[in-house]
């Protein structure tokens, strides 16, 4: 009973001590109300009203607060017409990118894409590099897509603080159909068109376009998606690795993600900042050919 009033709470959390002196702090927020910038918001607050003990947060706390999107206005995709099984052989592992591995990354782009941001060169490398593990595992080359989402907040008329409380955020696709699409330089491409938005006038028009993204899913062909799709989440930038409660700075950062079948990655600043931690989730048998990839070997820290 006890367990079931705690997953209807929009937030959970707990606090963990070991005996060594060191803790872990764990939050939980519901996906139906909040995004990942709403959570670093809310963990900036809260950590500022530990630390200082007072409310007094105008980066967190705008004059005038809102709220994006319900359950209602989140539209879903049929699971019947996705194949995404449960499966007990998927693994998480985590690699570490250094800054000055990722800048020779960003070299090997710039003469086709004009500025390429650290997180767009190497959300390319993991998924070209898992889709190629991908084909060695099945023996032949098979259409893939890349999700990833991307914060709206200052995408709209007029501009709404990153503040801003609910899921405001848009989701792409990246699709990949024909092997000669999964070069480095055309991936960060592709990323770089989707996250080009035009203005949006109002949260309709959001909820619109992410009913089409996903009624393209459904009714475009591409019903057997789910076996070679990846998710993605870049949380590069955020304040989680800086957050202080009044014990200190984290030494790291870990995201909870449930191994259901589900291939995908997530981006975050390493706690010194000097680089950037991916943590990933595969299939054992792809994630043992991922690791073993020399190029992508050759920008990570071992």
């Amino acid at each position: 009973m006890i367990w079931c009033c705690i997953r209807i709470l929009p937030v959970a959390v707990q606090l963990n001590h070991f005996s060594g002196g060191g803790l872990a702090l764990a939050v939980s927020l519901s996906h139906t109300i909040a995004d990942g910038c709403t959570l670093g918001s809310f963990l900036s607050h809260w950590a500022s009203v530990a630390l200082y003990g007072s409310t007094d947060h105008k980066e967190v706390l705008p004059l005038n607060p809102h709220f994006i999107n319900s359950p209602r206005t989140q539209p879903t995709l049929p699971k019947a017409r996705v194949k995404m099984e449960a499966s007990n052989n998927f693994v998480l592992k985590n690699f570490v990118f250094p800054n000055s591995k990722l800048s020779d990354l960003k070299n090997k782009v710039a003469g086709s894409i004009i500025n390429p941001t650290q997180v767009e060169v190497l959300t390319s490398l993991v998924y070209t590099t898992v889709v190629a593990a991908a084909t060695t595992k099945s023996g032949c080359f098979k259409p893939s897509y890349l999700f990833f989402v991307v914060n709206v907040r200052d995408k709209f008329v007029p501009k709404l603080p990153q503040s801003t409380v609910g899921n405001c955020a848009k989701a792409m696709m990246v699709e990949t159909r024909d092997i000669s699409e999964t070069s480095l330089s055309n991936v960060v491409g592709e990323i770089r068109k989707k996250s080009q938005l035009e203005s949006i006038q109002s949260v309709q028009q959001l909820v619109e376009e992410t009913k089409s993204l996903m009624g393209k899913l459904v009714n475009g062909g591409l019903e057997n998606v789910g076996k070679g799709s990846y998710w993605c989440s870049s949380f590069c930038g955020f304040p989680f690795n800086k957050l202080d409660f009044g014990w200190g700075k984290p030494m790291g950062t870990i995201f909870a993600t449930r191994l259901e079948g589900k291939s995908g990655f997530v981006l975050i600043d390493t706690p010194d900042g000097d680089g950037i931690e991916v943590m990933m989730v595969l299939e054992k048998e792809c994630m043992e050919i991922f690791e073993s990839d020399k190029e992508m070997l050759s920008y990570c820290q071992i």
